[in-house]
């Protein structure tokens, strides 16, 4: 049973996603941090949901296959994504939703991105029968963020305020340290919440 939930779930999230680029792509619909076309990539937004949606379709195929237990490096990517789109939204709840307003980023495809796709591939990650990913491999779901972090920083650091549209950097090297470094560790606690509600949840 709780295997074809996850059917509905992956299936849900890779319709998501596709669909809700494909919105933001062509500019169907406006709002705070949104760029058309492949401006829209960006954002580590989109690119979570992105990462979110291929791994769905990817655990999908599996599903349909009916075959055994998923291999590691698909339950490795499935954690990165999970704890990728979670960190989007969290960041938007307590930090980007007071400095854009919660209601702009939660509206139209915003609110599939910030907020229905992140639940949802949480939902599938602690359903999915699947062995509890080990805490030595926590970096893992860390990296995504940790790279594009790092993209980010010397990016905004080269071109101005005009590249810092998350406010990270403020024109401070030493801003945008700290902020690098809350992020991963921000994100790192995700992930080992993550890992603890999968425990759990068996």
């Amino acid at each position: 049973m709780r295997r074809k939930l996850s059917l509905v779930l992956n299936a849900a999230i890779a319709l998501a996603v596709a669909a809700n680029w494909y919105r933001m792509f062509f500019a169907f619909e406006g709002g705070a941090l949104a760029s058309v076309r492949w401006g829209s990539l960006k954002y580590f937004t989109v690119q979570s949901n992105l990462l979110a949606g291929v791994t769905a379709l990817i655990t999908l195929g599996f599903l349909l296959r009916k075959a055994g237990e998923l291999p590691r490096w698909l339950r490795s990517l499935r954690w990165a994504a999970t704890v990728s789109v979670l960190l989007t939204l969290f960041t938007v709840m307590l930090f980007l939703g007071f400095l854009y307003g919660h209601g702009a980023l939660l509206v139209g495809y915003q609110l599939w991105f910030h907020l229905l796709v992140p639940l949802m591939a949480l939902g599938d990650f602690l359903l999915l029968p699947a062995p509890v990913p080990a805490v030595k491999e926590s970096w893992l779901p860390v990296l995504p963020m940790f790279l594009y972090g790092v993209g980010y920083m010397v990016n905004a650091g080269l071109n101005g305020p005009e590249a810092d549209w998350y406010f990270l950097v403020r024109g401070s090297a030493l801003t945008g340290v700290i902020s690098t470094l809350i992020m991963v560790g921000g994100t790192w606690g995700i992930a080992l919440g993550v890992r603890l509600g999968k425990k759990k949840a068996g």
